[in-house]
């Protein structure tokens, strides 16, 4: 059953409304006008029962019998409800009936207040005013009024009129249908006219709101609603078309945001790639410096490079992580050693003019993160809280546990149930605005002055932090400091914390001849340093052209490839679908210095077993040939090529 309209739901109900009101008021006039007509019928039977004993009064005696019926008569005539009229002579101490009209009914008994009343006015000469009964028959209700007659000054009886009254509600009965009827008649002609204004004045300017509204609600921001009028209805349409106005400027603001954040992917994606070719050969350099070495401070000089190396490397995948969303490594870590390592460097770098203040649970539970990304976000928090001080202060770090029941979780929008670790981060500097603290968290929003802040820090670190489910809670006042709160779900407690195990010493080869495609050459020039020490052949060339042609030479020599994701001409993807459809079994491991997901995914799914994101290190490199030479495939290979 389809709905009513609005403007069809609010006609009824005017009408109904109406209806009932007028329904109310002719109930009350009808009951007034009852009362009224049974009166006024009431006066007129007085003033014939007065004016018939007026005329029997100056009627001579002996009053002719002929003159009182008469008299009589006439007077019953002209009232039609008159039931009788009876004309009372006294005669001694009672009453006899000298003359009446009637409708057949019998005489009824006169009254004792009437009786009375002669009796007084024959001892006293005077005769009070008439007397009137209202009274309640079976045949309905009757009204007996007594009017004395007087001769000479003297009583000399009574006329008893008696009246019915019960035509009264007939007659406003009459009256009540007529006004019914013009009533409901008036009630349809304002019902059309109040659908029609209602209709025109405020179903349409709601109509078209609301298909207004359902297409804002569909994507089309391209929408306005007509405002003819400056009442309410048009005061709702230009609020509306000033808030989709509102919402198409700060979706433009969005989008040239999301371009800006693109191109700075884009940006970053190019420098990563430059930086982990240039971090390779680094990285392969020292484990092949570290095996030929055997002086012990040449060795702690090896472990700070590739320490350094480390570094870098995750540097490269943090800024990846921010430009591209890309997931990195978690392990369960301890917060207080990731706490400890960060406000070591703190301590370095801060104004000595900030004090530094650290405090941890005990019980301070493990969470799953990835160290240098929650590094960053306690950095970022750090530099915040120092440009909040300029004169100096406290910087107070903290971490403990915290159970969020179901209540308080739904306080947060990003908070959920459960246990949490909290690091808070708090600072005694001039506090954060109130009309500013929703947007310390915008990307580019910044109150430094132009050149001493991106606005992304906090953005980056709220994303970073959400990315391991967790949410920040920010507190301040202005003149009283500030408080980030960053809740990590936590794992289960007792879970003892994993360490990765150290692998053994990479096998050695037996000889086997590796093709590496790759266009740098520095990687290439280290990379076989390192096979070849570790008793692998090697052949490098620098793109998959030359890698193609060569593989059909020496198709039978060739045991597996190493090759590049990113080269001129001929990139990897290229390179492993033609090797793929000259040998499907062919050991095939693809690297990149783009380690977003689908570089790896796109590799997978052309046919590389492995994976390596650069900068790689040679005990991965070792590792990942000695698994794929190891398998079915190379001796499937072999078969297959006999």
């Amino acid at each position: 059953m389809t709905p009513l309209r609005l403007h069809t739901k609010t006609t009824l109900l005017v009408s109904a409304i109406t209806l009932a009101m007028l329904l109310a008021v002719l109930f009350v006039v009808s009951v007034r006008m009852v009362n009224l007509v049974r009166e006024n019928e009431k006066a007129l039977a007085r003033l014939q029962a007065l004016s018939v004993a007026e005329q029997i009064s100056l009627m001579p005696a002996p009053r002719d019998q002929d003159d009182l019926d008469r008299a009589v008569s006439q007077a019953r005539g002209t009232r039609p409800n008159m039931i009788a009229m009876r004309v009372w002579e006294q005669a001694g101490a009672g009453l006899i009936e000298r003359a009446g009209s009637t409708d057949g009914s019998p005489p009824e008994e006169i009254p004792k207040e009437v009786r009375a009343m002669l009796r007084s006015a024959v001892v006293s000469g005077r005769i009070s005013a008439f007397r009137e009964y209202t009274l309640q028959k079976q045949t309905g209700i009757h009204y007996r009024v007594f009017a004395p007659i007087t001769d000479q000054g003297r009583p000399y009886g009574v006329v008893e009129v008696t009246e019915r009254l019960d035509n009264a509600p007939s007659i406003v009965k009459r009256y009540a249908q007529t006004a019914l009827l013009l009533a409901l008649v008036a009630i349809s002609l304002t019902t059309v006219a109040v659908y029609a204004l209602f209709r025109r004045l405020a179903y349409r300017p709601m109509s078209e709101l609301l298909e207004a509204m359902a297409r804002a609600e569909g994507g089309s921001l391209e929408v306005a609603v007509p405002a003819p009028a400056q009442d309410e209805f048009g005061r709702l349409a230009t609020g509306f078309n000033r808030m989709i106005e509102r919402i198409r400027e700060l979706t433009s603001e969005r989008e040239l945001r999301s371009q800006r954040l693109e191109s700075l992917g884009t940006l970053a994606g190019g420098i990563a790639h430059d930086l982990n070719n240039i971090l390779s050969p680094l990285s392969l350099s020292t484990f092949l410096l570290r095996s030929k070495v055997s002086d012990p401070s040449a060795q702690l000089t090896i472990d700070t490079m590739e320490e350094v190396i480390e570094r870098g490397s995750q540097l490269v995948k943090q800024v990846l992580s921010f430009a591209r969303g890309m997931e990195d490594d978690r392990v369960q870590v301890d917060l207080r050693h990731v706490l400890r390592d960060v406000i070591s460097i703190m301590k370095e770098t801060l104004p000595k003019s900030i004090k530094i203040k650290y405090a941890a649970a005990e019980s301070a539970g493990a969470a799953l993160v990835n160290p240098t990304q929650l590094s960053q976000v306690l950095m970022n928090l750090c530099v915040n809280a120092r440009d909040a001080m300029p004169q100096g202060g406290d910087l107070e770090i903290t971490v403990e546990n915290a159970r969020l029941d179901g209540h308080y979780a739904q306080l947060p929008p990003d908070a959920k149930p459960g246990q949490y670790v909290t690091i808070s981060v708090r600072d005694t500097g001039v506090g954060i605005p109130p009309q500013i603290i929703g947007k310390i968290f915008d990307p580019f929003f910044t109150t430094k002055e132009q050149g001493k802040g991106t606005g992304l820090g906090l953005s980056t670190s709220l994303g970073i932090v959400r990315s391991h489910g967790g949410f920040i809670n920010v507190y301040s006042e202005p003149g009283a400091g500030a408080l980030f709160k960053v809740y990590l779900p936590a794992l289960d407690i007792g879970a003892e914390e994993t360490e990765r195990e150290e692998r053994p010493e990479p096998p050695a080869g037996a000889g086997e001849l590796i093709l590496v495609v790759d266009d740098e050459e520095p990687i290439r020039r280290v990379t076989r340093g390192m096979l070849e020490a570790f008793g692998y052949r090697v052949i490098t060339v620098s793109d998959g052209g030359e890698a193609c042609a060569l593989y059909r030479q020496r198709r039978n020599e060739i045991t597996a490839v190493l090759t590049d994701m990113m080269m001129p001409v001929m990139d990897g993807a290229a390179v492993i679908a033609a090797l793929r459809r000259l040998n499907p079994q062919l050991p095939i491991i693809a690297s990149s210095g783009l380690t977003e997901a689908g570089k790896e995914e796109q590799a997978r799914s052309l046919g590389a077993q492995k994976f390596l994101s650069k900068p790689y290190t040679a005990a991965s490199l070792l590792w990942a040939l000695d698994e794929l030479l190891r398998d079915g495939r190379t001796n499937t290979y072999h078969e297959g090529n006999r």
